[in-house]
C-alpha cells in the first residue's frame, strides 16, 4: 500500500493511507518542494461531491484525500486493504504540529475566518511547545465569490 493509492468511492479518489504514510507524504512534498494539499473528508464530503462537480475536481486533484471516517476506513479494509486507518482531521494538524518541530518545518495558514487559526494555536502549542507559527493572514475572498454569496 502506498500513499499514491486511491479507492474509488463514488468518484471520489480516497487515499489508502494511514497517520504515519500521510506524515511521510507530506515530508517527501517538503523534501522535493512539490506543492499539494489535503482534504480531509469523510462520507459527507463524497456525498457533497456528487452534487458540485468542482468539489469533485478539488478532492480528485488533490495530493491527498484523507479518510477522516470510519466508512470510508472499512470500505477500504472490504476492498483489501487494510493499513487503512481514520486520518481525522484535527489529528492530523496536531500530528503535523508535533512532527513539524523535529524537521524544522514551517506553517502559514492562509484564508478563512480569524477565529480558527486563533482556536487552533492554542492546541498546537500544548502538543508541542515548540512548534514554530508564523501568524495567519485574513484576506478577503469577496472579490472571488459572486454576489449573492458574499457577507
Amino acid at each position: 500500500m502506498t500513499a499514491d493509492q486511491r479507492i474509488n468511492v463514488l468518484g471520489v479518489g480516497v487515499s489508502a493511507i494511514n497517520m504515519t504514510q500521510a506524515l511521510a507524504t507530506i515530508d517527501s512534498w517538503i523534501a522535493q518542494q512539490t506543492p499539494n494539499y489535503i482534504c480531509v473528508t469523510g462520507v459527507h464530503g463524497v456525498m457533497e461531491s456528487q452534487r458540485d462537480p468542482a468539489l469533485l475536481r478539488i478532492h480528485n486533484a488533490a495530493g491527498l484525500v484523507t479518510p477522516d471516517g470510519m466508512p470510508l476506513v472499512w470500505l477500504s479494509h472490504l476492498r483489501g486493504l487494510h493499513g487503512v486507518d481514520r486520518v481525522y482531521g484535527p489529528d492530523l494538524l496536531l500530528a503535523v504540529a508535533e512532527h513539524s518541530v523535529a524537521h524544522h518545518y514551517r506553517h502559514y495558514f492562509y484564508g478563512g475566518a480569524p477565529v480558527y487559526p486563533k482556536s487552533w494555536r492554542p492546541a498546537c502549542k500544548s502538543a508541542s511547545p515548540a512548534w514554530w507559527w508564523r501568524a495567519p493572514t485574513r484576506r478577503r475572498f469577496a472579490r472571488c465569490l459572486p454576489k449573492k454569496t458574499r457577507r
